[in-house]
């Protein structure tokens, strides 16, 4: 549940592109891309790069069933991109994705499967993120991930913004988040005291993401470290979605809706790494297709 947008990418030199992407769009390619069956909620423009998304999608195998098509046009983010790394500014007011239908699209689609997936700009916009926040709260039976990809430059509130990351927080299964997320969500304390308040605030499992650094997942309050083996890197664009995207095939793939086996998670999580490493040497969200291990946990 969440945004599928165009970005343009403004690279250091060069001429700008044009590409398909969004946090929950790139997770559900990412699945999609692993063989494993996925719905995306979200909003279209009917406009031409609304069509172009839709088709984008779709040729993926992403089933867009719960998406809503609105007269509204097509959300946009403009990426700059800086030794890779790309720094997001949004165009979201008056977008399809701030269309008040999308409100019962979100509900609709709460029930539709075993593993739950959000985040991004569906917990930044108000009236979308009060659905999302509802879901999260009725869909206990599902196993339910908030990848909290902080967008603050989305918010015209960052206290507000805050109250809200925290609440999908409290009833989340799955929490992932980047060093830089933690810094922005609790700016007052350490990045490890931080992923340990996140810990204790709901979710089994924390898995926060450092760049090239290691992957720290916390499980039941076990912290393990994971190391990312280097990788020549085109650009960052994705990574951290295909991560969360793999983490939640793999629950899906193997019926799993609970938290209760850290070496499942674990395998899962390094196989995460393995997928966002190939993205990185690709230009834009582009995963690559594997299939799930059936012996993840072994």
């Amino acid at each position: 549940m969440g945004e599928a947008l165009f970005d343009c990418l403004l690279p250091g030199s060069g001429s700008p592109s044009f590409t398909p992407g969004g946090g929950p769009a790139n997770v559900a390619r990412t699945i999609a891309r692993h063989g494993v069956p996925v719905t995306l909620a979200t909003g279209v423009g009917d406009d031409p790069l609304g069509e172009r998304l839709l088709r984008f999608l779709r040729d993926d195998g992403v089933d867009l069933g719960f998406s809503w098509r609105s007269r509204l046009p097509t959300t946009l983010a403009l990426a700059t991109l800086d030794d890779g790394v790309a720094d997001y500014r949004f165009y979201l007011e008056g977008t399809a994705l701030d269309d008040p239908v999308g409100h019962d699209r979100v509900n609709d689609a709460a029930h539709a499967g075993d593993v739950l997936v959000t985040g991004g700009l569906a917990l930044a916009l108000d009236t979308l993120a009060t659905s999302v926040v509802e879901v999260l709260r009725a869909c206990a039976a599902s196993l339910r991930i908030v990848d909290l990809n902080v967008r603050p430059s989305a918010v015209a509130s960052p206290e507000r913004y805050r109250e809200r990351l925290h609440e999908a927080i409290a009833h989340a299964d799955i929490v992932k988040a980047s060093d830089d997320d933690l810094r922005w969500l609790e700016p007052d304390v350490t990045v490890a005291e931080a992923l340990a308040h996140l810990a204790t605030s709901g979710p089994a499992a924390v898995i926060m993401s450092q760049g090239a650094g290691p992957v720290l997942v916390s499980v039941h309050g076990r912290v393990v470290e994971l190391p990312v083996a280097p990788v020549r890197v085109v650009d960052t664009v994705g990574a951290g979605d295909a991560l969360t995207g793999t983490v939640a095939a793999t629950f899906a793939y193997h019926g799993r809706r609970t938290v209760d086996d850290t070496e499942f998670v674990l395998a899962a999580v390094r196989d995460g790494i393995e997928v966002a490493r190939e993205t990185c040497t690709r230009r834009g969200a582009d995963p690559p297709r594997r299939s799930v291990p059936t012996s993840t946990w072994t």
